[in-house]
């Protein structure tokens, strides 16, 4: 009976640590403007529905555009790349490449600073409070907005 017991008591510890772990999600968002040539991502990483990191990336078709607004892009891909050195928790990368426009921007939602320094740039696309921004409502708010949105 003892034995049973403590396999028993085991089993039930072992779950109980099981439900104790964090449990992570990622949310992949995803938005198309075909009538301006732009698709967005946006990879949000969560951990018990608190939002940890951010990805986001786009792809502009610059086949739309004329020469001398192409060339605003490269100016556009100079500043943001100046503007993401003062960011201590957020990169930035773009580039022109085969007619298109890539950039990503990847900035670290549990550190305060990085928060605030690249809201007040206006370079995140939602309010967000270190470690308090939920995934839930994050993902509600874009499906509001149209974004088609898969959790894994």
């Amino acid at each position: 009976m003892k034995k049973l017991f403590g396999v028993v008591l085991a089993g039930l510890l072992s779950l109980g640590c099981v439900a104790c772990a964090p449990k992570n999600e990622t949310a992949i968002c995803t938005l198309e403007v075909p009538e301006n040539g732009q698709s967005y991502e946006i990879t949000l990483e969560a951990e018990r529905d608190i939002i940890k990191t951010l990805k986001q990336s786009m792809i502009l078709d610059l086949s739309m555009y004329k020469e001398d607004e192409v060339a605003l892009v490269q100016q556009n891909i100079d500043a943001l790349e100046e503007l993401y050195e003062d960011f201590k928790g957020a990169e930035y990368t773009g580039k022109v490449e085969d007619g298109f426009y890539y950039d990503t921007i990847t900035i670290d939602l549990t550190d305060e600073e990085t928060i605030t320094a690249v809201t007040e740039a206006g370079r995140l696309p939602f309010e967000a409070k270190a470690n308090k921004t939920s995934l839930d409502k994050i993902v509600a708010n874009l499906k509001e907005m149209g974004w088609t949105v898969e959790i894994k």
